[in-house]
């Protein structure tokens, strides 16, 4: 990539080069020539621009880039260092997300492109058909886990209304506080790529499925069917910077147990503290 990089880098130049000679080029006789030489002059303007703006970018954008990449890279080995401390290691269990807040903008543009991203999955593409409701919304900063590093999912915050905050994370985000929430009912035998509402349960299963969207805040069928993972066991608390709400620190279990002792929630909160002061960072 950074070979290719330095290719388009160099054609510009030349680029600019050549538009910069373009009365030299008009007397030549070749009628190819002459045809190239009169498009770059219809759109030399366009052309500079383009050229220059990349340029620009080039030059600066990996200057901005790096102490952010460096922050991230700091931010997950912190991360893989709570599991290893307070998990002996095991992120298949435990998974430990910092989600970060953006803008409804933000989360409009992401929901579309995981839209286009599912388009021949039918059952995942219309779980991202509708428009996200207004509002800001938490997702995945960084993450350390076996699986789903990557994810989606969105859950939508609202300072002042509580029933509008999603998932545990929003109800977290909106106490401000740290928040244990164990033992909720085990529904992982149950396959939600096949189920598109609760009809599709049965009544077993749709008693587990209303307790666990109950205690685990999910207001929606098809936010719960968007988790890949519906875990048992969370305790996580608010991310500041400057002094006000930036995120949220998570720790998801499926172990059988609930692992968030006394104090493995006090060191947990601890390493909050430390990501916290990492997120403020000036750059």
């Amino acid at each position: 990539m950074k070979k290719f990089l330095i290719l388009i880098n160099g054609l510009c130049l030349l680029v600019l080069t050549l538009i910069s000679q373009l009365d030299s080029f008009k007397a030549s006789q070749n009628t190819g020539i002459q045809k190239i030489v009169g498009f770059a002059d219809s759109y030399k303007i366009w052309i500079i621009t383009a050229a220059a703006i990349y340029i620009f970018f080039y030059t600066l954008w990996p200057r901005w880039l790096k102490p952010h990449k460096q922050k991230k890279e700091l931010i997950q080995e912190l991360l893989t260092r709570i599991n290893g401390e307070l998990f002996s290691g095991n992120d298949n269990e435990h998974r430990i997300t910092l989600f970060e807040e953006i803008t409804w903008v933000r989360a409009f543009l992401r929901n579309y492109w995981y839209f286009i991203y599912h388009l021949g999955i039918r059952g995942k593409r219309l779980l991202y058909l509708r428009w996200p409701k207004y509002g800001r919304y938490l997702i995945i900063n960084s993450r350390c886990g076996r699986r789903f590093k990557k994810s989606s999912t969105m859950f939508r915050v609202e300072m002042d209304k509580e029933e509008q905050c999603e998932g545990i994370v929003g109800y977290i985000w909106h106490t401000g506080l740290s928040v244990h929430i164990p033992n909720l009912p085990d529904i992982s035998d149950i396959d939600f790529s096949t189920c598109r509402s609760e009809r599709n349960l049965s009544q077993n299963q749709r008693t587990k499925v209303r307790k666990y969207m109950r205690e685990g805040n999910i207001p929606e069928f098809r936010l719960l069917r968007k988790i890949h993972r519906r875990s048992r066991h969370f305790y996580g608390t608010v991310i500041d910077k400057n002094e006000k709400t930036w995120g949220v620190l998570l720790v998801d279990s499926t172990a059988n147990a609930d692992p968030f002792s006394e104090e493995v929630r006090k060191r947990f909160n601890s390493f909050a503290l430390t990501i916290g002061q990492i997120i403020q960072m000036e750059v």
